[in-house]
C-alpha cells in the first residue's frame, strides 16, 4: 500500500510539474476624472482646437474648451467664472507587459466655445460664432457649450500620471499609444451678424489604424464642424 501511495504522489507531482505557470488575474480599476483633468494644459496652455477639411457651413476651425483651460485663464485674470463643470470616469486595466489600457470619458458643461474660418490656418481666424479667450477678455461676445471627450490609450504603467491630451495625440512618450478618440460638442451663441447660432463639432479618430503618427487625417472617419443659424 505504501508503494502504491508513493507512485500516486509521484504521478501527481509529474502532472503538476508539466502544467504551465499560473498567471495572476489582472484586475481593472477606476480612477477619478480629476486624475485626467489635472494634467490638461500642461503640454500646451491653449487646449484643443478641431478642424474640418471640407467645411460645408463656412467654419473650418472650432473649439469647445473641453478641460476648462481657457475658462481658468480668464478667471485668473479677473474675468467672471464661466461656471464650467465636469463629470466622467477613468477606467484602467493592467496589461501583461506592465503597461495599462486606459479609457477616459470626460463630460464638460458650460465651456467657452467658438467657430471660425481661416485660410491657410492663420491665427486669429475670422470668428463666425463666439470668440476665443483674448477676444472674450476684451469684451467680445461669449458662447458656451457642452461636450464629451472619450479617449482610449495605452499608458506607461497602472497608476502612472495621465497625459495631457495634446501631448498624447501629437507627442506620445515611450510606452504610450493612442487607440481611439471621440469628441462631440454643441454650443448655443451669437453669429458674427448678431443672429442666434448653433455649433456642433463631431470628431472620431481611430488612431490605431495607419497612419500611426500625425497628421491623423486618414484615421478620422468623421471630422465635422456644423454651424447653423437657429431656425435654419
Amino acid at each position: 500500500m505504501i508503494a502504491k501511495k508513493h507512485l500516486m504522489l509521484m504521478a501527481i507531482g509529474a502532472c503538476v510539474v508539466g502544467l504551465p505557470p499560473i498567471t495572476p488575474l489582472l484586475s481593472a480599476a477606476q480612477r477619478p476624472i480629476e486624475d485626467f483633468l489635472v494634467t490638461q494644459g500642461t503640454y500646451v496652455p491653449w487646449g484643443v482646437t478641431w478642424t474640418d477639411l471640407l467645411p460645408k457651413d463656412g467654419a473650418n476651425w472650432a473649439e469647445i474648451d473641453y478641460a476648462g483651460i481657457k475658462g481658468a485663464i480668464l478667471e485668473l485674470y479677473g474675468y467672471p467664472s464661466l461656471g464650467t463643470t465636469f463629470s466622467g470616469a477613468v477606467n484602467e486595466r493592467p496589461l501583461p507587459d506592465g503597461r495599462a489600457e486606459v479609457d477616459v470619458v470626460l463630460q464638460t458643461h458650460n465651456a467657452l466655445a467658438w467657430a471660425g474660418y481661416s485660410s491657410g490656418w492663420a491665427w486669429p481666424p475670422e470668428f463666425l460664432f463666439g470668440h476665443d479667450l483674448v477676444e472674450v477678455y476684451f469684451g467680445a461676445t461669449l458662447a458656451l457649450g457642452d461636450c464629451t471627450l472619450k479617449v482610449k490609450f495605452i499608458n506607461t504603467a497602472p497608476g502612472a500620471p495621465l497625459p495631457d491630451f495634446v501631448q498624447l495625440a501629437f507627442d506620445p512618450q515611450p510606452g504610450q499609444e493612442v487607440i481611439s478618440m471621440y469628441f462631440i460638442g454643441q454650443a448655443e451663441g451669437v453669429m458674427a451678424d448678431g443672429s442666434p447660432g448653433h455649433l456642433k463639432i463631431t470628431q472620431v479618430g481611430l488612431l490605431a489604424v495607419a497612419p500611426p503618427k500625425p497628421p491623423f487625417f486618414d484615421s478620422f472617419p468623421a471630422g465635422n464642424i456644423l454651424l447653423k443659424r437657429v431656425g435654419q
